[in-house]
C-alpha cells in the first residue's frame, strides 16, 4: 500500500510568496529519492499562505527514510523560522475507493 506524507505551512502574508517557493522547491527535492512516486503544493484559496504539501511514497519505509535526513535541511529551516516552529504533519495510508465504505443511514449532498 503506498504512502503519503502531508505537512501543513502557515506563512505570515509578508512571506506568502516565499512560502510558496518554498513548498515548491520541498516537494522538487523529493523527487530523486528512492520509492517516490509524485507530489502536491495544495494552496487555501481563502488563505494564499497556507499550504499543504504531499508527497506520495512507494512505502513507509521510503517515506520514513526521508525524514531524518531532510529534517535539517535549509529550506525546511528557513519554513519553520517563518511559520514559527515546526509544520504540522502525518504519514498516512492511502486507501483504495473500494475500501471506503459509508454507512447507509448517511448521505452527503
Amino acid at each position: 500500500m503506498s504512502i503519503r506524507s502531508v505537512f501543513d505551512f502557515k506563512f505570515p502574508k509578508d512571506a506568502q510568496e516565499e512560502g510558496l517557493n518554498l513548498c515548491q522547491a520541498v516537494g522538487h527535492d523529493m523527487t530523486s529519492l528512492d520509492g517516490y512516486l509524485d507530489h502536491e503544493v495544495i494552496r487555501d484559496v481563502k488563505d494564499p499562505g497556507h499550504f499543504m504539501v504531499s508527497t506520495h511514497w512507494r512505502d513507509k519505509a521510503a517515506s520514513d527514510a526521508v525524514l531524518p535526513v531532510y529534517q535539517h535541511d535549509q529550506k525546511i529551516n528557513r519554513a519553520i523560522e517563518l511559520i514559527g516552529g515546526p509544520p504540522i504533519g502525518f504519514v498516512a495510508d492511502v486507501l483504495p475507493k473500494e475500501s471506503l465504505t459509508l454507512p447507509k443511514t448517511q448521505t452527503f449532498a
